[in-house]
């Protein structure tokens, strides 16, 4: 790869360093991170643009998609078309917190002013969910034909309930459809297909960014409070307080933010990933892990709009009443 680097791109590395969890080269200066496109130029694309509008508004934490010397995005070496991503050598920034750092990605995000076609998920939660639920179930049913295995049968005894949960949050972002009461906070917005807190890491990862409602992020970090974190209730209401410090959540924002919570999100990612392997030993480990886990979860949820200073009752957001 180092060939690839110098010949089209006219840059010399001179060793290999480790960046947040991944090998780069490095010429002391700048890190290079070489990624296959394998079909994904449309998307590369419209983030190399997002990602160059970050840098421009100041966010230098931000990796980019670098055109080689030929002034194209994609190159072709040895019968494969890659991109390459660089970015500054840099230690992570010190923000106020958590809340407020994302708040700030988000003000700037909001101010990209087209919305892109291939990375943009706003608006279309529910036929995303309802196309994901029809496919996962799909592939179960192909796989458990032939997979007899101990994860195989773990996963089907819960599939009513994971399809239930799915269903519930389905229906609770349709009926949000319709509020009206809205704010600033609900255009789109620059946002990560999971966030788990990559700004608070040195580098932000162009790869990882999509354009959509603010509350995608914030479903992800509170989540993973309310999931792992034996203090989550408390992380998780004063993360959204520091955000709204900057960003206020209107009404839609909450019920979106509910709505994103309900969607066992966590659980469809980890059965997405046994879909790509055959040794399934870790896979039914983190499974058996996360349904363990609901009960507690469900609880939490039950008191959302009561917890996290929302002022549910004086709006008269709707809940799911089993929880």
């Amino acid at each position: 790869m180092q060939d690839l680097l110098m010949n089209y791109y006219g840059v010399s590395v001179t060793h290999t360093v480790r960046i947040s969890g991944r090998d780069v080269l490095t010429d002391g200066e700048y890190i290079y991170l070489i990624i296959p496109s394998d079909n994904k130029e449309a998307i590369y694309l419209e983030q190399a643009v997002l990602s160059h509008f970050l840098f421009d508004q100041g966010w230098s934490s931000i990796a980019r998609f670098m055109q080689n010397i030929h002034g194209e995005w994609f190159t072709l070496y040895k019968d494969r078309r890659y991109v390459v991503i660089y970015a500054v050598q840099s230690s992570p920034r010190n923000y106020r917190s958590p809340g407020y750092a994302l708040a700030q990605f988000h003000q700037i995000g909001a101010t990209y002013d087209y919305e892109p076609n291939h990375i943009s998920s706003y608006g279309v939660w529910k036929q995303l969910w309802m196309n994901k639920l029809d496919l996962y179930e799909q592939i179960m049913d192909q796989v458990a034909a032939e997979d007899g295995s101990t994860y195989m049968n773990v996963l089907l005894d819960h599939l009513p309930y994971i399809v239930g949960m799915s269903e519930n949050a389905i229906q609770y972002i349709q009926e949000s459809e319709d509020e009206l009461r809205m704010n600033d906070f609900d255009r789109g917005t620059i946002a990560f297909q999971r966030y788990t807190g990559q700004i608070d890491a040195g580098i932000i990862w162009p790869y990882e960014l999509v354009y959509d409602h603010g509350t995608r992020d914030l479903a992800e970090i509170v989540r993973q409070y309310l999931l792992f974190d034996h203090q989550g209730e408390h992380r998780a209401r004063q993360f959204l307080t520091d955000y709204q410090s900057i960003r206020p959540l209107s009404i839609l924002a909450w019920r979106s933010l509910y709505a994103r919570l309900l969607m066992p999100m966590h659980i469809l990612d980890v059965i997405g990933e046994g879909f790509k392997v055959e040794d399934r030993t870790d896979i039914s480990d983190q499974l058996t892990s996360l349904l363990e886990n609901q009960t507690a979860y469900e609880e939490k949820l039950g008191r959302f709009f009561s917890e996290f200073g929302c002022a549910g009752r004086s709006f008269d957001l709707p809940v799911v009443n089993w929880l």
